[in-house]
């Protein structure tokens, strides 16, 4: 398996839970309290994650967030939300593939992937087949069949509901400890 960590867990209760396409925030949290997360790539900003990152109540230790996003409209509208806050730099892109391709992975803790479906499946794949030890990739929205990994003998920790959205989780070695973080994401309220 080269070392990635495959786990299951059953999320689905608590107040960031009341709303299934927040799903990926409740991993978010429960990962910022499990690990300093202080730097974090994006691709799709997001009206929820890029401010929720930016919330020092839930990721304390975050010092710079990278974030790529696809679509001009929701570029501007993301930028006019976070645009005081110097430790996010938002990117509008065109090919988010080429971006995952040349990026120094080693310079981040964490990568969300909830980028446009267009180009979601390449950038998921990309990411995938270069990520460092030192990173998670959290990938939002799995239950699509186009965002499905197909790098061979990686086996994500996928974490789903009964309704709603799944959260994958791809990483190196021994990086989380499943117990930990199964206890953290049943306590998120």
């Amino acid at each position: 398996m080269d070392g990635y960590g495959p786990l299951g867990v059953m999320v689905g209760i608590g107040n960031l839970r009341s709303s299934v396409s927040l799903s990926h925030l409740v991993v978010l949290a429960a990962l910022a309290k499990l690990l300093p997360l202080k730097r974090v790539l994006e691709f799709g900003s997001g009206e929820w994650s890029t401010s929720f990152f930016l919330n020092k109540d839930v990721f304390p230790n975050l010092e710079y967030l990278e974030s790529y996003e696809t679509s001009k409209d929701w570029y501007d509208h993301v930028f006019a939300q976070v645009i005081s806050d110097p430790r996010v730099n938002l990117l509008y892109v065109n090919k988010p593939n080429l971006n995952a391709a040349s990026i120094d992975l080693s310079t981040f803790d964490l990568c969300l992937i909830d980028s446009d479906g267009a180009t979601r499946g390449a950038v998921i794949n990309t990411l995938v087949a270069r990520c460092p030890d030192n990173l998670l990739i959290v990938i939002h929205d799995y239950e699509n069949p186009n965002h499905k990994i197909t790098v061979e003998n990686v086996q994500p920790f996928v974490i789903t509901q009964v309704a709603g959205p799944q959260t994958a989780l791809v990483w190196r070695g021994d990086r989380i400890n499943r117990d930990e973080l199964t206890v953290l994401i049943s306590t998120i309220k």
